[in-house]
C-alpha cells in the first residue's frame, strides 16, 4: 500500500484539484497499484503526487522531513511533469537524491512504481521484525556478528539479545512427554534412523520446545 501526499497549487480551483487526483487514482487502480490518498499532517508519505505544476515550493517542504530517495509522482496533464522535473533538479543541487515516476501509456512508470510499492511493504514489514540472538557470538566469529545498531540501520530489524541461560533453563524444565509429539513427527517422517540416538532424537525435540517458548515469551519473529 503507498501513501501518496498529493500537492496542488493554490492557482487551482478546487474542482479541478479533485478531478485530477481522481484521475491518478483511478489509473493506480486500473493498473492493480494499492494506494491511498493521505493528508500533509498524516503520516509519512511514501511518494509526493505533484498535481499541478507550481508545487516545487510544496514538495521541498515535504521533501525535509524525509529521507532519500525521495520518490515523486507526476501525470501527462496540468504542468505536473515540468514542476516535478524542477523539483528533482532543485533536491540534487542540495545533495538529495530523488526519483520521478511518470503515469502513462509509455515509459513504465506505472511498472515502476508498483514494484516500489511491493518493496517499501517489505521494507516496513523487516522495520516491525524482532530478530532473537540467543547467546553471545564465540569470539572468533569478528566479522560474522555485526553491532545490532548495524542491523538495524541496514535491514530494519529490531535485535533482540536472548540470554543461552534462559534458553537452558527451558529446556531443562521440558520432559520427553512434552517433546513427544514432535519426536514422533520426526522418526515417522524419516525413511530410517541411522545415526541420532533415542536420546539425542528426545533432546532435539525438547530443545524445539524450548525455543517456541523463548520466542513466544519474547515475541520474536526469527530467531
Amino acid at each position: 500500500m503507498l501513501n501518496l501526499l498529493p500537492l496542488a497549487s493554490s492557482l487551482n480551483p478546487p474542482e479541478e484539484v479533485a478531478s485530477a487526483t481522481g484521475r491518478v487514482s483511478d489509473e493506480l487502480v486500473r493498473r492493480g497499484i494499492a494506494h491511498r490518498m493521505i493528508g500533509a499532517d498524516d503520516e509519512r508519505p511514501d511518494v509526493l503526487l505533484l498535481l499541478t505544476g507550481g508545487t516545487e515550493h510544496l514538495a521541498l517542504q515535504a521533501a525535509e522531513r524525509l529521507g532519500d530517495p525521495i520518490f515523486v509522482l507526476a501525470h501527462p496533464a496540468q504542468n505536473s511533469f515540468p514542476a516535478a522535473l524542477e523539483c528533482l533538479s532543485r533536491l540534487r543541487q542540495i545533495g538529495r537524491s530523488g526519483r520521478i515516476f511518470l503515469l502513462g501509456e509509455h515509459g513504465g512508470g506505472a511498472e515502476s512504481l508498483g514494484r516500489l510499492g511491493r518493496h517499501l511493504e517489505v521494507r516496513r514489514t523487516m522495520i516491525r521484525t524482532r530478530l532473537g540472538r540467543i547467546g553471545q557470538p564465540s569470539d572468533w566469529l569478528v566479522p560474522s556478528t555485526p553491532v545490532p545498531a548495524v542491523v538495524t540501520a541496514a535491514w530494519g530489524p529490531e535485535v533482540v539479545d536472548v540470554a543461552l541461560d534462559e534458553l537452558v533453563e527451558e529446556l531443562d524444565a521440558t520432559g520427553s512427554e512434552d517433546a513427544a509429539p514432535i519426536l514422533r513427527d520426526i522418526v515417522d517422517g524419516a525413511r530410517a534412523v541411522r545415526e541420532p540416538s533415542a536420546e539425542d532424537l528426545d533432546t532435539a525435540a525438547r530443545v524445539t520446545i524450548a525455543l517456541e517458548r523463548v520466542v513466544a515469551r519474547h515475541r520474536l519473529d526469527a530467531c
